[in-house]
């Protein structure tokens, strides 16, 4: 199932000028993402319900996937604003690739962390 993704701002139909999109491997991103606090692990038991209610969500969708919205914080771990249970229930669906928006001013350090060519979000498909 291919996801398709867009940022909050053109969701909400306003312009941002701060903001820049960023495609990361997935593994990678992952990674650094251990390194906070607010790290959701793989399968996660009680995480669970989030994870059906966006599932349930995604398999109805007409709208596309709002992106996650990130930080790369001292020690270059990842942290997000916004997203750490659509990211990491794409992690669980085996997606390689994702697209996180970042303000600008970190946008190449976080492409140079964990950065990907691969512009294309799959997932195994939720519905079987």
């Amino acid at each position: 199932m291919r996801i398709e993704w867009a940022t909050h701002w053109e969701l909400r139909e306003i312009s941002d000028d701060n903001d820049a999109v960023v495609w990361v491997d997935l593994a990678r991103a992952d990674a650094i993402w251990q390194l906070d606090n607010l790290y959701i692990p793989a399968g996660a038991p009680d995480h669970r319900p989030k994870h059906e209610k966006f599932e349930s969500w995604l398999i109805k969708a007409t709208e596309r996937v709002e992106m996650a919205h990130v930080a790369v914080s001292e020690g270059n771990s990842l942290s997000f604003t916004n997203g750490r249970h659509r990211f990491a229930w794409m992690r669980d669906h085996s997606a390689q690739a994702v697209p996180f928006t970042i303000w600008k001013g970190q946008a190449r350090r976080l492409a140079k962390l964990v950065g990907t060519s691969l512009k294309v979000c799959e997932v195994k498909s939720p519905a079987g």
